[in-house]
């Protein structure tokens, strides 16, 4: 029997507009049946261009596209399209059909009967994990999630074996994005569908993709799995394109066992005895020993615990040991050494070769290192040679810190608090007027909010610096300097969060004989709230960060430890100043979160305009 042919094939394809732009330049592609395929680069660069030539929305300028084997070429435009699912950013649902009818829309052009219609919505409608009763409701009463999820569920109505998807969820929250991901992913595996997509969002592609194909200029620059694009990148563009966080994390989970161990671990013969057990452990301050034959093959472990009730000092180790829980072989991944490690509790693993010789282990602090250095981005040897001795020894540095400087830590934690929350304050007490006066005033509003970005552009801590001769040191200067760094996104968004409120809407109101400020406080602002919010929460993550700055100045803070632990070259008060801002921000975020939640207005039966999906 003959092989099947691919999914979708580009041949030699190119696509030149008018006035001799080319948007795709002779691309060739396969793409196979239940295929998750992503296309990503910079804009411009022909990815939404190569998905619309799929369907015939855009005709090739030169080469040749099939489908299922046939040329598009071939077959009629309206039932290529009919037989492909469409899925756009925009959602693009019918606002006067329900929910129904807009799920059978392709199946009615395609004069399925209405039974088996209805069926069909029933069906997709419970893959999606929404109830039944919303199949008579109108998009307008379904949130942003809900309406993505009947767009993607329209796309399969008709049984379309692929389906393109346009950045499905780019105007989307992050919580409900990802929610849908894990939908879209679920739905392409139980029912094999080859989807092809666009997205600008790298994390998505990497998510979701079996292999992600990467364009710029027209060209086709990368077509590789995700591990192999974040292992491997083509070139410069494509390391750009990923970034250094990205590649950086890459590396760190594709890390093996003999790269993180320790190698030459402390062990012991399995025909010494219990003295000699207690001289090794003694000699290297350790409280375990690995058990090996004579050909170094590992049989056991031997711990302290075992040895503490024996009093003979010549029992056989070998009749004392116990088996070996776990053990990892030399080339498996970070990912198969951290469960046993962090999640069962163990302090150590053995790392074994293929005939069981012992060639090291892996503890808890190594593990420290790892993640260590996927945060600060060291170039450095991430994991030199060490003795039990000295990770023992770095472990309990890291357990004394706690008690050496709690106290401490409560107070520069509240005084991080109180430094960031006055700042922000401020910056919301003046931004969000201000900006609501800009879009009555637009005239001076790109003025403004340039100069409120030029303000941003001085480096933080010239900033501070500048402070200085104007109101001397302390929290005030550090205060008035992150106020003006938290102005520019509050300011932002909240103009054009005003700015986005349907014109439509303004026009009612006025109509309906609505003062100028009735109008804002009663339409304009709810609508706009959860824009503005988004604009305090992320100015809120800046402040609390350039807050550890402010220790510069004297005003105290979490950036003590920062600063003192690069003055000593002390790592746990860099750690220790670091790690509680980090959960600031977060907590900061997350209280903020629930905030814009509650604000948020509804504007129907079915929920807030901002629902998760």
């Amino acid at each position: 029997m003959a092989a099947k042919p691919p999914m979708v094939e580009f041949k030699n394809v190119s696509k030149i507009y008018p006035g001799g732009k080319v948007a795709v330049e002779n691309i060739n592609l396969r793409i196979e049946r239940g295929e998750f395929v992503c296309f990503i680069g910079t804009s411009g660069g022909g990815k939404t261009t190569t998905l619309r030539m799929i369907n015939g929305m855009l005709i090739p300028t030169g080469g040749d596209i099939t489908v299922d084997g046939k040329n598009i070429h071939d077959i009629d435009p309206i039932e290529l399209r009919r037989s492909i699912g469409y899925v756009i950013q925009n959602i693009g649902l019918m606002p006067h059909m329900t929910i129904r009818d807009n799920i059978t829309l392709v199946p009615k052009l395609l004069k399925w009967p209405k039974e088996k219609r209805d069926a069909r919505a029933k069906e997709l409608i419970k893959m999606v994990e929404l109830p039944e009763e919303f199949l008579d409701r109108y998009p307008s009463e379904l949130s942003g999630g809900q309406q993505q999820r009947i767009g993607v569920i329209r796309a399969l109505a008709a049984d379309q074996q692929i389906i393109l998807m346009d950045e499905p969820f780019g105007a989307l929250d992050p919580l409900t994005r990802e929610a849908l991901q894990r939908l879209v992913k679920r739905l392409q595996q139980q029912m094999g569908r080859t989807i092809i997509m666009v997205t600008h969002d790298m994390d998505e592609a990497i998510r979701l993709a079996d292999r992600i194909v990467i364009m710029d200029q027209g060209h086709i620059i990368q077509n590789a799995s995700p591990d192999d694009v974040l292992t491997h990148p083509a070139n410069e563009f494509v390391a750009n394109l990923i970034g250094p966080e990205r590649l950086r994390q890459a590396k760190v989970n594709h890390l093996t066992a003999a790269e993180i161990m320790r190698p030459n671990p402390i062990k012991i013969h399995a025909q010494q005895n219990l003295g000699d057990a207690l001289n090794q452990m003694h000699q290297y301050h350790v409280d375990s020993l690995m058990v090996v034959d004579d050909e170094d093959h590992l049989t056991g472990i031997l711990d302290l615990k075992t040895l503490r009730n024996q009093q003979q000092p010549q029992l056989i180790i070998d009749d004392m040991k116990h088996a070996v829980p776990v053990k990892i072989k030399e080339d498996e991944r970070l990912q198969m050494i951290t469960e046993p490690l962090l999640e069962r509790n163990w302090e150590y693993v053995p790392v074994v070769d293929e005939q069981n010789h012992l060639k090291g282990i892996i503890t808890r602090s190594a593990l420290v290192d790892v993640i260590y250095d996927a945060v600060w981005g060291t170039t450095e040897n991430p994991h030199p040679a060490k003795d039990q001795a000295k990770d023992l020894k770095e472990a309990a540095i890291m357990m004394a810190f706690l008690q050496a400087h709690g106290t401490e830590l409560i107070v520069k934690t509240w005084e991080q608090i109180y430094i960031s929350a006055v700042s922000l304050a401020l910056g919301i007490i003046v931004a969000v007027p201000l900006g609501i006066a800009l879009t009555r005033c637009k005239k001076i509003a790109r003025f403004v909010i340039g100069l409120a970005s030029m303000l941003q552009t001085i480096p933080s801590l010239a900033l501070l610096a500048l402070m200085i001769p104007i109101l001397g040191i302390g929290k005030t200067p550090a205060i008035v300097a992150l106020f003006i760094y938290s102005l520019l996104p509050i300011l932002r968004n909240t103009y054009a969060g005003m700015e986005d409120v349907d014109p439509t809407l303004i026009d009612s109101a006025k109509g309906m004989g609505m003062t100028n400020w009735e109008s804002i406080k009663m339409v304009e602002l709810p609508l706009a709230l959860p824009v503005i919010m988004a604009g305090i929460r992320l100015a809120a993550v800046y402040v609390i960060a350039w807050s550890t700055l402010a220790s510069y100045i004297g005003a105290g803070g979490l950036g003590d430890f920062i600063f003192n632990g690069l003055d000593l070259y002390e790592p746990d008060l860099i750690i220790g100043g670091t790690i509680p801002v980090t959960i600031l921000a977060l907590v900061a975020d997350w209280l903020l979160g629930i905030v814009e939640r509650k604000l948020t207005p509804t504007t129907s039966r079915g929920g807030a305009a901002n629902d998760q999906a």
